[in-house]
């Protein structure tokens, strides 16, 4: 019965526009009433954790899921997930946490991007030491 299920996990066109959606939607989270916007973020973070750790079917792509951990540092999305952690549900946390978790492990060209992303802005760490 999986098959119901495939046209709504269908892969997006790019890495470019998972991020950007999602970037969009935890943007309109400040903006929209709370339950749609809230709903359009953990959506997209739930394809974002199917993108970075494949579904059980099918295995992740690491070209894909490098470009996407480039794009999620040069957009300034990490500190968007930080900033946007306690209006998130429970689901919605344990899918970005682990997303996190895949995304810190990341290495491209003998650097780990978000490590030095979150280096750069040290601030997200004091953010997650209080909340």
């Amino acid at each position: 019965m999986s098959f119901f299920f495939r046209a709504a996990s269908r892969p997006r066109s790019s890495q470019q526009d998972l991020v950007r959606s999602i970037k969009d939607s935890l943007l309109a989270l400040d903006t929209k009433t709370g339950a749609k916007a809230l709903e359009d973020v953990e959506k997209n973070i739930f394809t974002l954790r199917q993108t970075l750790s494949g579904d059980g079917e099918v295995e992740p792509n690491q070209d894909h899921v490098l470009q996407i951990a480039l794009e999620i540092c040069k957009e300034g999305v990490l500190s968007l997930f930080v900033q946007n952690l306690p209006s998130l549900g429970w689901e919605g946390r344990k899918d970005l946490a682990h997303c996190w978790c895949i995304l810190l492990r990341q290495k491209v060209d003998e650097s780990h991007c978000c490590v030095q992303y979150i280096e750069n802005h040290v601030d997200l760490l004091d953010f997650l030491v209080v909340w």
